[in-house]
């Protein structure tokens, strides 16, 4: 555990009771020789406070998604502790060293969701763990008639009939958006997404079939051909695969995935599409 000293001053009355205890450590001999005895009585009653006071406390811990299954956590929560805060990484984890003892109000918020605040004890010198919870914020609507659902055009209503036929992958636009807003890129959130694999290299990702179409383990892997607002913009006849970092998630309305040529709806099944096909549909778009 790191450990953060601070300088302080020592009253007068510290100066004389740390000189009698130095005096007590030199006990003059028959003859003017002079003994030194044991120093565990000095640390004890000087140098060891005085290094917890400059150690503190260190409080640690995780902020999570209330209700979520389990391990989901929220990246880049804010935790704070009077005037002292910090962010949580990717893994929702914490952590503020050299605080002061006794009892202090700490609150973890996140962008999206209710803040949550807790009383905490902290003794000087102990590291204390405390995970918040945090649910998502309710926005509040004005009193409305709701005749019945918007009726979906165009695009949308393409995507809605494919999802009610169901034999694909989806991820829909809140889900990119809170994916994003824990700093997730678009490799790690398609690598909760069934039936495909995510290849990773020097910090690119790049999606494949999780079913092989019988081939070749010599043979490279399969790949999905990626549409981006209906138009193909990579196949398999091309060299080098797709790398799906390159596609923030914050820009996107959707993902469609459809890991083999079975299930891949009409308009976008290719004879050289054995492998499946994913779509990306952008908000813009």
């Amino acid at each position: 555990m790191a450990v953060t000293r601070e300088a302080t001053l020592v009253p007068d009355s510290c100066h004389a009771g740390i000189g009698r205890a130095l005096r007590a450590l030199v006990r003059p001999r028959p003859g003017g020789d002079v003994r030194l005895v044991s120093l565990r009585p000095f640390l004890a009653a000087f140098v060891v406070p005085g290094l917890l006071a400059a150690q503190g406390a260190e409080l640690q811990g995780r902020v999570l998604q209330a209700g979520a299954p389990v391990g989901r956590v929220i990246g880049g929560a804010v935790v704070r502790v009077g005037d002292r805060q910090v962010r949580t990484d990717s893994l929702g984890r914490f952590r503020l060293e050299g605080l002061a003892g006794g009892v202090h109000v700490v609150r973890a918020e996140a962008p999206g969701f209710q803040a949550a605040t807790a009383n905490v004890e902290l003794q000087v010198g102990e590291v204390f763990s405390r995970d918040f919870e945090l649910a998502p914020a309710g926005v509040a609507l004005p009193g409305v008639a709701v005749v019945g659902a918007p009726e979906l055009r165009g695009r949308d209503a393409e995507i809605a009939e494919r999802r009610r036929a169901g034999g694909g992958t989806y991820l829909d636009q809140a889900a990119l958006e809170q994916a994003a807003q824990q700093g997730r890129r678009m490799g790690e959130i398609l690598s909760m997404a069934g039936g495909i694999r995510i290849q990773r290299t020097e910090g690119k990702a790049f999606v494949v079939s999780g079913r092989q179409q019988g081939r070749i383990i010599s043979r490279r892997p399969c790949y999905l051909d990626v549409y981006l607002d209906g138009v193909l913009i990579w196949g398999t006849e091309h060299v080098e695969p797709f790398d799906i970092n390159s596609i923030q998630a914050i820009t996107l309305a959707g993902v469609e995935i459809y890991n083999s040529a079975a299930r891949v709806p009409a308009r976008f099944n290719r004879t050289a599409s054995s492998c499946g096909v994913m779509l990306l549909w952008t908000r813009a778009g």
